[in-house]
């Protein structure tokens, strides 16, 4: 018996990456406008964007928990992985996904306090919601590093991409220890990679379930 993840789990990838591109075209709250102004005003001007960036920081959460799933599968499938590598990268894109729930919840929170004109929870839960990245920076360094070095093991992976994720992986950290231009590269590389990695491990997953069958025929 094969461990393999149904096929939308890869299609996961696609969707997350879309709800990013979109989300960074949306941008987060503009600090230096609330500074000028009375705080809550900037939000009940933006209240339909400040919505509809928390629901693509939601679908994007849930997206990549799907997707984390069909990564450790793919890698737990394979027998020269150890099993730890797996792990970490399934925790890497949870963190990921609760940095994302965490923005999403503080927006929530930022809206409640501007439609009850509080200036001060608004000013500061506005900070929150715009430096909630730094978890997900984590989450996704983690999981960058994790598949870059478990994949050196199993050559699952074409070794260009391997290699450049584990870059991507430790620049990530490295922005996260406030070091240009790790975490802006991250930011930006995010959807392309997702795009990609979701291309290579579907295909892995259809030529491993190829070869299995291949092999139960052969048997029978």
């Amino acid at each position: 018996m094969t461990e393999e993840s149904p096929k939308y789990f890869y299609w996961a990838a696609y969707a997350a990456a879309a709800c990013w591109v979109a989300q960074m075209f949306i941008g987060t709250v503009d600090m230096d406008s609330m500074q000028r102004t009375a705080a809550v005003q900037p939000i009940m001007d933006g209240w339909l964007e400040n919505v509809v960036l928390q629901g693509l920081w939601i679908l994007m959460a849930v997206a990549l928990l799907f997707f984390s799933s069909a990564c450790r599968t793919a890698f737990l499938a394979h027998p020269g992985i150890k099993s730890g590598y797996a792990t970490a990268l399934h925790s890497g894109w949870l963190l990921a996904a609760v940095g994302l729930c965490a923005s999403a919840w503080t927006n929530q929170s930022m809206l409640a306090a501007a439609e009850n004109a509080d200036q001060s929870g608004v000013q500061v839960l506005a900070y929150l919601q715009v430096y909630g990245w730094f978890v997900t920076l984590i989450g996704l360094s983690t999981a960058f590093i994790a598949v870059g070095l478990g994949d050196r093991r199993t050559g699952l992976l074409p070794a260009w991409f391997t290699y450049a994720t584990a870059v991507l992986g430790f620049l990530g950290l490295l922005g996260a220890l406030h070091i240009p231009p790790g975490g802006l590269l991250c930011y930006l590389l995010l959807a392309p990679w997702l795009v990609a990695a979701g291309l290579l491990l579907s295909r892995v997953s259809r030529l491993g379930g190829r070869r299995h069958g291949a092999a139960e025929a052969v048997r029978d």
